[in-house]
């Protein structure tokens, strides 16, 4: 588990990068984790939105 400095590190990273960007692909090792849709289903709500804001709550890197 990484650290809180590790964690904010990498989301100033991300807002630097992917803000704006569309998403284009989906891939998820742990089916497991997405508890409200199919995988299938899931990346294809997500394929074409732009990335609006990374931030983090705790340990936890959000995506909007």
């Amino acid at each position: 588990m990484p650290e809180l400095p590790e964690v904010e590190t990498i989301v100033r990273g991300l807002q630097k990068t992917v803000i704006s960007q569309r998403v284009t692909g989906f891939w998820c090792e742990r089916p497991q984790t997405i508890k409200t849709h199919s995988i299938e289903d899931f990346g294809n709500i997500i394929k074409n939105t732009v990335i609006s804001a990374a931030r983090r709550r705790a340990k936890y890197i959000l995506i909007d």
